[in-house]
């Protein structure tokens, strides 16, 4: 069964990066949601994360992580 996968990202921030790098190597599909340029998709983002402006924002089958802990 596939998953929905959002992530929300920062134009060259390094996190954001690695994980998109670690989903694309293993297969995983996702939709990027890029926030530096997109006021709408940050407001939807520091919703998302109770506040914090901290990226990546994942979202697996409405499921919300913020940062680092994106990938497990």
């Amino acid at each position: 069964m596939a998953h929905e996968i959002i992530i929300y990202t920062k134009k060259g921030d390094i996190p954001c990066q690695l994980l998109k790098r670690r989903f694309d190597r293993e297969g995983v599909r996702y939709k990027e949601i890029e926030v530096s340029q997109n006021a709408s998709a940050k407001a939807e983002m520091l919703k998302l994360s109770d506040g914090q402006d901290i990226v990546p924002v994942v979202v697996i089958d409405g499921e919300v992580t913020v940062g680092l802990d994106s990938g497990r």
